[in-house]
């Protein structure tokens, strides 16, 4: 193996020092952070000016 291939395996391989703990945890994160927007747009009252916005960031 390659220097560059044994330094990615060590960090990001199941047994190497980044957990996959922390590759679910970031998983979850990023679906929060997706569907953000759309809780915020569920929210608002419909045809107000937040919820124009809302839906635009949606979109």
């Amino acid at each position: 193996m390659s220097e560059r291939s044994q330094f990615l395996w060590l960090f990001f391989s199941l047994s190497g020092r980044l957990s996959p703990v922390a590759y679910a945890l970031a998983g979850v994160l990023l679906v929060l952070v997706q569907f953000f927007p759309f809780y915020q747009f569920a929210r608002v009252e419909l045809n107000t000016t937040a919820s124009q916005n809302w839906a635009m960031i949606c979109w």
